[in-house]
């Protein structure tokens, strides 16, 4: 019996480790949560449109650009307030450029929101969400590459 308990002593103790994150919203503020994705393309010989819908993040591609995967998403804000209180969601940009940091460039325009710009937040919370869609106009031939661009949400608390 007690060479028994010196095996089970023997035996070596493991242990993991974790990280635990959090973002904390404070009342009348707005955070990205998710980035508008237009996913992966293969462009054509002529230029096409790829649009992302802002409700339901549907990709549609038109023209000669094809879609090859990736996970198309509208972008969405989390944004932050008092129950029963009206926002104004700023306009958005016209139009964004969108570049592969070795020369190519994209436009992206027709930018929508899921809703319209003037909204109240739920009685049942002070949360909501907002969707951004919009759609990207790729060129006849576009270099390959990663493409970002940045543009500004705007909340008007009112």
């Amino acid at each position: 019996m007690a060479g028994n308990a010196a095996m089970l002593a023997a035996a070596p103790a493991q242990a993991a480790t974790s990280t635990t994150q959090t973002t904390v919203l404070n009342p009348l503020s707005v955070v990205s949560t998710t980035d508008l994705d237009f996913g992966t393309l293969i462009p054509g010989t002529t230029a096409g449109t790829v649009t992302i819908n802002p409700t339901t993040s549907a990709r549609t591609v038109a023209g000669g650009t094809i879609a090859a995967g990736g996970a198309p998403s509208a972008a969405t804000f989390q944004t932050v307030g008092f129950i029963n209180r009206i926002y104004l969601i700023g306009a958005p940009p016209a139009s964004v450029t969108l570049t592969n940091g070795t020369g190519g460039s994209m436009v992206m325009n027709n930018l929508t929101f899921d809703g319209p710009l003037l909204r109240i937040f739920p009685s049942n919370a002070g949360v909501a969400t907002v969707k951004l869609g919009g759609r990207l106009n790729v060129g006849a031939n576009q270099a390959s590459g990663n493409y970002t661009g940045t543009y500004s949400v705007t909340i008007i608390y009112l």
